[in-house]
Order: structure tokens, then C-alpha cells, then sequence
């Protein structure tokens, strides 16, 4: 805490980013869901090394079994561990929003602000002027 006071009184103002972190480890809950959401990201990025059973691998002796210390969460219907499944899971959810935030990046073919198409106007009016001169 003082070395953050030092750092407002010696630059003159606080950024903005050091501003959110002061507020969030000031707020209890905000900084249990951050350690929250660590955990499941590194529990998705680490989930080869950590799943206890392969995610695909079927067992007809455990199937529909209730949690326990063997499996956690339990088994489906195949038979296949849950847990490892969650974690795998939640890997192919993390790996989803890293594509689909390279789809949200700005492109030459739409306006940044509007999202609309950059080339329908030009066309529009190319086949306006087409129509007229005809």
C-alpha cells in the first residue's frame, strides 16, 4: 500500500491500471472470482498433464457410476470419467474464445466503428452509376 502511495505522490497522478488493481484487491469478492478464473484457466491450460483418466477412454465395468475417490465427479454413461472431461472441456472452451477473439479483430473489410461492410458502398453506388448511364 505505501508503495503505491509513493508512486501517486511521486508521478503526480495513478494510472489507470494501477487504479484497478487497487480496487480489486481492496474488494474480497472481486478478488475470489480472480483467483477463480485463474484456476480454471490453469486447469484448462494444464489438463493433459493433470486429468487423472484420457477423456475419451471408455470403461465398461465403471459406467454411471456415482462420484467417489477414484472418480471424482463420476462417470457417464460410457463410462468415461467426468473430471477429465471437464478439464478437457474447459480447454476446448478456452481455445474457442482465442479464435473467436482473432475473428473479433479489426478488419480491412468492415468499419471498426460501424462494423459495417467497407466494399457494399462502393459497389452500391458503382451499380447506381451503371443504372443511370444505361
Amino acid at each position: 500500500m505505501a508503495v503505491s502511495q509513493a508512486l501517486v505522490v511521486e508521478l503526480g497522478e495513478e494510472s489507470p491500471g494501477a487504479r484497478a488493481w487497487r480496487r480489486l484487491l481492496r474488494r474480497k469478492s472481486a478478488l475470489f472470482g480472480l483467483i477463480i478464473i485463474v484456476a480454471l484457466v490453469l486447469v484448462a491450460l494444464l489438463a493433459p498433464l493433470i486429468a487423472p483418466f484420457d477423456p475419451t477412454q471408455q470403461s465398461w465395468t465403471t459406467i454411471r457410476k456415482p462420484p467417489s475417490a477414484q472418480h471424482w465427479f463420476g462417470t457417464d454413461e460410457s463410462g468415461r470419467d467426468l473430471l477429465s472431461r471437464v478439464m478437457f472441456g474447459a480447454r476446448a472452451s478456452l481455445m474457442l474464445r482465442w479464435w473467436v477473439r482473432g475473428l473479433a479483430r479489426p478488419s480491412p473489410f468492415f468499419d471498426e466503428q460501424t462494423g459495417a461492410p467497407r466494399v457494399a458502398p462502393r459497389v452500391l453506388t458503382r451499380e447506381a452509376r451503371e443504372r443511370t448511364h444505361s
